[in-house]
């Protein structure tokens, strides 16, 4: 059936953006995917996973920007100064660094 000349047709939404990230911690690891939003980095995904309760509680970091020039994530889930991050299984140099793309597998391990 083809619509009216008045009728309304929605226009069709782009599938939502996402990275999946995995969060090893003391208390167990939580995995779950967040939105990504253009330009963010991936200390910004861990701010959007806490905006989106996917995590607790959050500290980053903004003293080594002028040393190494990128910030720190200080605590996640109470878990403080002990996380590395993996982006489909290299080690960026620091959370602000790097910008997630689509698909991208992010992994914070607390004690390595």
């Amino acid at each position: 059936m083809e619509p009216k000349v008045n009728d309304t047709i929605a226009p069709k939404t782009p599938a939502q953006a996402t990275v999946r990230m995995k969060i090893f911690a003391p208390d167990g690891t939580s995995v779950f995917a967040i939105d990504l939003k253009e330009g963010d980095d991936l200390c910004d995904n861990l701010v959007e996973a806490k905006a989106e309760g996917k995590i607790r509680s959050l500290l980053i970091d903004d003293s080594y920007l002028e040393t190494f020039g990128s910030r720190y994530a200080r605590e996640i889930n109470g878990y403080s100064n002990n996380w590395t991050v993996e982006v489909n299984g290299v080690k960026p140099l620091g959370c602000s660094l790097y910008e997630p793309k689509i698909g991208d597998q992010i992994v914070w391990k607390f004690g390595e």
